[in-house]
């Protein structure tokens, strides 16, 4: 049988092996190898601190673009919302709906890109959390149809869909991140 272990003499650091000695089956001794290890015990030392400092880092960047992310969202959902008010009036000029329809494209695509964001630094920070949960498959496309034909505004594309039958109409996953990714 062997045992190993760490042991710390003068400022130094051992691997201490200590193996039994039989002799026909009876224990009739103990041998001790110690094995200096100081420089890989410092080497892994400083790992440890290099990651501390990473992961302090790492908090410190997550806080950060979270807190910078909630910032811009505040005002950009005023944007957004003052922007669909106004595009409900009926006395607009072409022109005048041409650039709330771009203020309101540009908008959608700055929350999503602050969203991203966003996910990624939780991503880093371990913080993602996955909200698995049924939603119909029909209604999010539906949503999902509108927000892009609302980029593609009026140029000349065309949006088509080819939906497989055998699709179900209910799934599982993480829905509001699904609808995010248009």
């Amino acid at each position: 049988m062997r045992f190993l272990f760490i042991v710390q003499v003068y400022g130094k650091f051992y691997n201490k092996k200590i193996t039994e000695i039989r002799d026909k089956g009876t224990l009739s001794g103990y041998s001790m190898l110690l094995t200096d290890f100081t420089e890989q015990h410092e080497r892994m030392e400083r790992v440890k601190e290099e990651k501390g400092r990473a992961d302090a880092a790492n908090q410190t960047k997550y806080a950060f673009v979270s807190n910078i992310s909630h910032e811009i969202r505040t005002p950009m959902n005023a944007i957004m919302g003052m922007t669909q008010i106004m595009l409900r009036q009926d006395d607009l000029s072409r022109q005048n709906r041409d650039y709330l329809a771009n203020i309101q494209n540009s908008g959608n695509a700055l929350l999503t890109l602050i969203n991203d964001l966003l996910d990624l630094s939780k991503i880093e920070s371990g913080k993602m959390e996955l909200v698995e949960e049924e939603y119909d498959f029909m209604s999010m496309l539906s949503d999902l149809g509108m927000i892009i034909l609302n980029r593609i505004g009026s140029k000349p594309v065309e949006l088509l869909y080819d939906i497989d039958p055998n699709i179900p109409a209910k799934l599982f996953g993480d829905a509001l991140r699904i609808r995010r990714k248009p």
